[in-house]
């Protein structure tokens, strides 16, 4: 039993055993105060009982308003109390179990309410404050299915032609991290489309699509870190730009009524961790795909700056680092030293 905030192989270790030397290892997911928002208890019994989905060994449940006070020793007359709720809710109430604990504070307080503990040495001194303070150097040790939310994302985003594919490319080759590719354009190809056809309903589709394959990416994650050149941010960008283009059909009612709240209700599905925001400053190419249109200094400025009051918007200030447009080697250089002393701290 435990908060598991989150899962991982100091848990383990207990678990695994108790499962071999046992018919059924009951896991009991305790309510408390994890130090994490984005780990209720819901969410953290889904998750572990995700990780041990199949085995039919492990039984998972989940203890509303239950929690171990500070220092995980309860007296005897909690932990009563503590091990009736998980009986009433596993259905074991007159079944004999053996509590393992790697916590010797705990193992008197259970033999005097007459139960059985098990106190199992650790082999491995993990803390779950330790593993939120620093997911990345203790990776491995956490179960998969917390991976997802735990992940270092790290955006660039600015206006067209500034470098940053090519950029984002090269990072992540070289330390061979997963990305995701910009779904507007590969949904654009498929489709046969050009940017002056372009409806409120095909912006729906980046905007939904470009979430999830930036999902997938995190998922794929396997060092802890995801980069990206493109977010829903650059999808809103050009929607407004293009809203107030003359020769496009996307009108402004379809960004403030559809795309902006829409984008809005998907903010949250993907944290950004940091966000290297280019500056125009590139020279503009035509590879034969991107809309001339929007080629102009002026109007690239005029993108990026409502790229900088959509930041704003959605409270992702605190997390931008100026990059140069155009700056190639020293825009590489400081994303590869920022994602070394992330793998390396």
């Amino acid at each position: 039993m435990g908060q598991f905030c989150p899962l991982h192989q100091g848990h383990l270790d207990l678990i695994l055993r108790a499962k071999k030397e046992n018919d059924l290892c009951l896991v009991a997911v305790l309510d408390g105060e994890c130090p994490d928002p984005r780990f209720p208890l819901s969410r953290r019994t889904q998750l572990v009982r995700e990780f041990f989905l199949n085995d039919r060994h492990v039984q998972v449940i989940g203890i509303p308003s239950l929690s171990l006070p500070s220092g995980h020793s309860p007296e005897a007359s909690r932990w009563r109390e503590i091990l009736a709720s998980i009986r009433r809710e596993a259905d074991i109430m007159t079944a004999p179990i053996t509590i393992y604990t790697a916590n010797p504070a705990q193992v008197d307080p259970l033999v005097q309410i007459g139960e059985r503990p098990l106190l199992v040495p650790k082999e491995q001194p993990l803390q779950s404050a330790e593993i939120l303070r620093n997911p990345l150097r203790h990776w491995q040790k956490i179960a998969t299915t917390f991976h997802p939310y735990l992940t270092c994302n790290l955006l660039v985003v600015g206006t067209a032609s500034e470098g940053k594919t090519s950029l984002v490319n090269d990072v992540a080759r070289y330390f061979n991290l997963p990305t995701a590719v910009e779904w507007g354009r590969v949904y654009m190809e498929q489709h046969g489309l050009r940017d002056p056809e372009l409806t409120v309903d095909d912006f729906v589709e980046f905007l939904v699509g470009q979430m999830r394959l930036c999902q997938q990416a995190i998922r794929q994650a396997s060092q802890g870190i995801m980069i990206s050149d493109t977010d829903n941010l650059i999808t809103l960008m050009y929607a407004k730009a293009y809203a107030e283009d003359e020769h496009m059909l996307l009108s402004m009612k379809d960004y403030d009524e559809v795309l902006y709240p829409l984008a809005r209700s998907l903010s949250g599905q993907i944290q950004w961790h940091r966000i290297f925001l280019m500056q125009p400053g590139g020279t503009y190419v035509d590879d034969g795909l991107r809309y001339m249109g929007q080629s102009s200094m002026d109007q690239r400025l005029a993108n990026h700056h409502k790229l900088l009051a959509l930041l704003h918007e959605f409270g992702l200030d605190d997390r931008v680092e100026l990059l140069q447009g155009g700056n190639y080697l020293q825009n590489f250089l400081t994303l590869k030293n920022y994602i070394r002393d992330l793998l390396h701290q």
